[in-house]
Order: C-alpha cells, then sequence, then structure tokens
C-alpha cells in the first residue's frame, strides 16, 4: 500500500508520497503508520502527520503534512 490516512478536511484517502505502510491508524485529526520510506528499508518505523495540537504527532510542530518519523520511547 502506498497510501494511508487523510489530508486535513480531506475525508477520503490521499496518497502519502514515499511512504510504504503496513499498518495505519488516524485519530480526529492526525494519522500514524507503521511503514518505510523505502521498500529496501530492513526495518519500519512509526511516521506520523496531521494536527498536533496535543502532541500527537510528536514532533513539536502545530501541523506536519508530512510523514515524520517518531522516536518510541
Amino acid at each position: 500500500m502506498r497510501w494511508a490516512g487523510c489530508t486535513a478536511g480531506a475525508g477520503t484517502p490521499t496518497q502519502v508520497n514515499n511512504l510504504i505502510a503496513s499498518k495505519v491508524s488516524t485519530g480526529s485529526s492526525h494519522t500514524c503508520a507503521v511503514g518505510k520510506l523505502n521498500a529496501a528499508d530492513a526495518q519500519s518505523s512509526v511516521f506520523c502527520w496531521g494536527g498536533n495540537r496535543f502532541g500527537e504527532v510528536g514532533n513539536g510542530a502545530r501541523f506536519r503534512d508530512t510523514p515524520v518519523p517518531v522516536t518510541l520511547p
């Protein structure tokens, strides 16, 4: 799968460039996925994007429109 999540207000799945997602989870204004940016990557990572009002995306920005890797504890 080369798409995951929705852009803000889109309401329909929207392609996320370069993300090959194997699992996707959505919130009210953000999306997180387990996947790879390159099919040759040996290990998957967690990526999040969208609204970040309460730190959901994990990168400190108010809104992120492209996937950002999330550091897990």
